[in-house]
């Protein structure tokens, strides 16, 4: 377990074991999931899409959230 402190611009560094554990660099684009009570961090990458599949339940509610992280992304 890792413990990161958000800094007053509302910036999270993500502590460096985990940057090389999952490759992390610069430019690196991640989406924040909520699931329960609690957040869940994913890379924004070619597997994005089928990593979540049975993460958010019904295939309506999926649905609704690719489409959502899809106009998140255009932003970006």
């Amino acid at each position: 377990m890792e413990i990161a402190k958000i800094n007053s611009s509302g910036r999270l560094t993500i502590p460096i074991a985990f940057r090389k554990k999952y490759n992390l660099k610069m430019g690196t684009k991640i989406v924040f999931i909520e699931r329960g009570e609690g957040i869940m961090i994913q890379t924004l990458d070619k597997n994005y899409f089928a990593n979540l599949a049975g993460v958010l339940g019904e295939k309506k509610q999926m649905l609704k959230s690719l489409v959502k992280d899809k106009l998140i992304e255009r932003k970006l």
